[in-house]
């Protein structure tokens, strides 16, 4: 076990070593989900794909919690220089465990590329829902008869299919796209809502640190690293950097850098971890703990950098707004 005096007891860092892990639970309220398939392109006023009417048609259909949820998997392409990943199969299993929910339109040589990636990563095949063209799909070929059946099998929820035209996708209409907005919630709806927080599982790594950006406003990595360690999830610098990866393309935390210094700030105010003390069991002293800091940031000269990191990125007053 790593010592709690990592850091002074009167720094607010020192906190931290209150919480109890064990009873911790990640929240999957508000699921993260990746979206594949055709083409999208957000310049154009013609539809490229399915895929393209799915967010085109989010706000029209009355779906707006899904320009929440999901994320184009464009935006994980660069995993391996922005996000200092090895491999690509060290990527998929960090996706495995963080992502709620993996979706396919399989309309695309890359989604065909994808699924075959997705149904081979261990992990990754029970996350999957695809959407496959009736044309296709009735085929005698090996995509049906290989990785979809294979997934279909494991569950038969996991493969839907809709007749449309390939070369006019946007020709799809209102009503099957309702529909298919229907399935997915009904896939969500299935997703437990808590799991136990495993300090193993890098998912639940990662929401940790988010947590920690979440409470303290302002961290570098290697504050980041002490305070994950102080619980005995020792962590590279470069694994945390992997880790605040799907936190950035998932629109949870930012990047600001003031002096020399880099610091990676909340996006969002929204509770991944539930965390309790060690205290008789209460929740964690969440909101306390964000105040005590705030007032050692700016009563403290030696903090002056991460002061002015956080009044150029959070709303003045937002302190007084806390998700505990």
């Amino acid at each position: 076990m790593v010592k709690m005096d990592l850091f002074k007891d009167n720094h607010p860092f020192s906190s931290f070593a209150h919480i109890d892990l064990a009873k911790a639970r990640v929240s999957r309220d508000s699921p993260t989900i990746f979206v594949c398939g055709g083409l999208v392109d957000v310049t154009s006023a013609d539809i490229k794909s399915v895929r393209d009417l799915f967010f085109e048609s989010m706000s029209k259909l009355g779906h707006d919690e899904f320009h929440h949820y999901c994320i184009r998997a464009e935006t994980f392409k660069d995993y391996k220089d922005d996000g200092r990943y090895k491999d690509l199969s060290e990527f998929e299993n960090d996706l495995a465990h963080f992502a709620s929910l993996l979706i396919i339109f399989l309309e695309s040589a890359g989604a065909i590329v994808e699924l075959g990636l997705f149904c081979n990563g261990e992990g990754l095949r029970e996350k999957l829902l695809v959407f496959v063209n009736e044309y296709h799909y009735e085929q005698d070929s090996f995509i049906r008869h290989g990785p979809l059946e294979s997934l279909k099998q494991d569950n038969d929820s996991s493969v839907f299919v809709y007749p449309w035209d390939m070369h006019n996708p946007g020709s799809l209409g209102d009503e099957i796209m309702d529909i298919i907005f229907g399935d997915i919630l009904e896939t969500i709806s299935r997703i437990p809502k808590s799991e136990k927080f495993l300090i193993s599982n890098p998912g639940h790594q990662a929401f940790l640190i988010y947590e920690c950006i979440r409470l303290y406003r302002a961290l570098r990595i290697g504050e980041i690293q002490k305070l994950i360690a102080i619980h005995d999830i020792n962590l590279s610098d470069r694994r945390i950097k992997n880790l605040i990866y799907l936190l950035r393309i998932s629109d949870l935390v930012g990047i600001k850098t003031f002096g020399k210094d880099t610091f990676y700030y909340a996006l969002r105010d929204e509770k991944k971890v539930s965390l309790t003390s060690k205290s008789k069991g209460q929740p964690f002293d969440y909101e306390g703990t964000r105040i005590a800091a705030s007032v050692y940031y700016y009563e403290n000269r030696s903090e002056r950098l991460r002061q002015h990191a956080i009044d150029s990125v959070y709303p003045k007053g937002e302190e007084e707004n806390v998700t505990d």
